[in-house]
């Protein structure tokens, strides 16, 4: 083998042993691995055994036995577990400084201790399992492995014996019962599920004993995945709670008291627990409310929430509400709302609303089958009962009735009341008319057959100078294939171009006509008017060309500064679609 063969192997067996090094000083001291077969050795020989393989140094006086004999069996097992087997049948306890394992006795005798800790492995291959939840249903307490699979779990001392649960993600649970004497270092597998092959690729990883635990327990590519997908509120939080994610099983409480989330008596446990009554100071998670829930700024439930809400600021629900919501700003549900929802500022149902929905702002529903009432807005996909809002309605579907200067539907068999409201697969049609004043007019007809909004702007061509505007309501109803009565009213402003101020002259006509498909888009229609015009008698033009308008009628009269005039007319007309 030639020198510069020889060098870079040389290199190579250098960088590999420098690494392994570096990687062996990234691991905690009580997480480094020892490996031993010993019969009855003294403990001194077990710690020099240790000390070899994980460079740790053991400090310990009398009364420790370091010439107590032991036999001890271990492959692969973390240093704390070791150390804990060792010490377990004395009154001896142990605490780390550096690289320092320092060791100190008690003669008298030990008190149980409220304390377990541990290691979660998968059954399949055992693998080291991160991120695991360790919880006790009882009192709440819980904990989390960290990237070597070990814990670390306080328990309420006062009972002989405590059952702990065990959850991770994608699997199954499994639950230990702790005997309050009996040993507190565990080592508990897990069963992955059964999954099918296409989503095998979601899996989170295992870390194995032999790897660098400073990667994550997710590969970057499905991190990236997981954040484009999830994008919603509740699973941005189930992304970054792993109680949230790991654990299915739902705990219970009559009460609960919080300060903040996790801050409380249902601590890390709170979004996987459900209470009968909650208070939150501030803010709090849970899991449901089964009959109150008071807040001082935000309410957030991972469930159904009966019968009272209130926050001072927002409710946020992912299931059901069943009684009255109340917030001072938002609310803001995943699921059917079944009551009454009140906020100063939106109300945001994702599915059903079957009550009322009551804001200063803005409403939203899936369906709505009830009220929906807001200072501006409502939106809802099915509406089957009453929308009322200052500005704008918007729906799908329209089975009830809506109420605002804007009404913006699909299809609607129920009936859109406002300044303006279009119906996409209702009516609009243009309309060219002339009538026996001789104005020639064209107008828009919006909204459903039964009741429309009508706007009107037309010119006199006896009296070019002449304009009107206007607006109406109006009707159509089908009384053949091809033949409608159609019934407007509306309202025309006279407008005299050749002066600058014109004052309120207002032609009022009801009209009642018939009308004849010639084509599917096309139809013609005539009918009589009744019209009543009130113009103003101080008007400059009026003497000029109010006074003469109409050249008959059947009502004449002054009162005050007006005029009032009354005669039967007539319309033609042309309705193109």
């Amino acid at each position: 083998m030639s020198a510069i063969k020889q060098l870079r192997y040389f290199i190579l067996l250098c960088l590999i042993v420098s690494f392994n090094c570096i990687k062996a000083q990234k691991t905690p001291y009580l997480e480094r691995l020892v490996t031993l077969t010993a019969n009855k050795q003294t403990v001194a020989e077990l710690f020099k055994s240790i000390s070899a393989q994980t460079s740790v140094v053991f400090s310990y006086s009398q009364p420790f036995n370091d010439k107590q004999q032991l036999s001890l069996v271990c492959k692969n097992k973390p240093l704390r577990l070791v150390i804990a087997e060792i010490l377990k049948s004395s009154n001896c306890s142990y605490k780390i400084k550096d690289k320092y394992i320092i060791i100190k006795c008690n003669n008298k005798p030990s008190v149980p201790t409220s304390k377990i800790i541990g290691y979660i492995y998968s059954a399949y291959d055992s693998l080291i399992i991160p991120q695991a939840s360790i919880y006790i249903k009882q009192d709440k307490h819980s904990a989390v492995t960290n990237n070597f699979g070990f814990f670390e779990l306080i328990f309420s001392n006062n009972s002989t014996h405590i059952s702990v649960s065990v959850a991770k993600e994608w699997y199954n649970d499994t639950t230990i019962i702790i005997h309050k004497n009996a040993k507190q270092e565990v080592a508990i597998y897990l069963y992955p599920k059964k999954i099918k092959k296409d989503v095998e690729s979601q899996i989170p990883y295992v870390i194995s004993k032999e790897v660098d635990t400073t990667h994550t327990a997710l590969p970057d590519s499905q991190v990236v995945k997981n954040s484009e997908i999830e994008t919603s509120f509740w699973k941005r939080l189930k992304n970054k709670n792993l109680n949230f994610r790991n654990i299915s099983d739902t705990l219970f409480t009559k009460f609960s008291i919080s300060a903040l989330p996790y801050i409380g008596t249902n601590r890390l446990l709170s979004i996987n627990t459900v209470n009968k009554y909650s208070f939150n100071v501030l803010a709090g998670y849970s899991k449901g409310i089964d009959i109150f829930e008071l807040g001082g700024i935000v309410n957030i439930d991972n469930g159904n929430v009966k019968y009272v809400q209130i926050a001072g600021l927002m409710n946020i629900v992912s299931g059901n509400v069943t009684g009255v919501q109340l917030a001072g700003a938002l609310n803001i549900n995943s699921k059917q709302t079944k009551g009454v929802q009140i906020s100063g500022i939106a109300n945001i149902n994702k599915s059903n609303i079957n009550g009322v929905q009551l804001s200063g702002i803005y409403n939203q529903a899936k369906n709505t089958k009830g009220i929906q009432l807001s200072g501006i807005m409502n939106i809802s996909d099915t509406v089957n009962g009453v929308q009322i809002s200052g500005i704008v309605n918007k729906a799908r579907y329209l089975k009830g009735v809506q109420f605002s200067f804007l009404n913006i539907l699909d299809t609607s068999s129920g009936l859109p009341i406002g300044f303006f409201s279009y119906v996409k697969n209702g009516y609009h049609k243009l309309e060219i008319a002339t009538d026996e004043l001789k104005f020639a007019t064209i107008s828009f007809g919006t909204g459903i057959y039964k009741f429309h909004n009508i706007f009107i702007a037309g010119v006199n061509y006896s009296k070019p100078q002449l304009l009107t505007y206007g607006y109406g309501l109006g009707g159509v109803f089908s009384i053949h294939k091809k033949w409608n009565i159609a019934i407007n009213v509306t309202a025309q402003q006279f407008q005299n171009t050749d002066y600058d101020l014109t004052m309120n002259n207002i032609l009022s006509k009801l009209f009642v006509g018939i009308e004849y498909k010639i084509k599917p888009k096309i139809q013609i229609g005539l009918g009589p008017t009744f019209n009543d015009f009130s113009s103003a008698i101080d008007d400059v033009n009026y003497s000029t060309v109010l006074k003469t308008i109409p050249e008959y009628f059947f009502y004449n009269e002054d009162v005050g500064n007006r005029n009032t005039k009354m005669w039967l007319g007539a319309k033609l007309y042309l309705k193109i679609l």
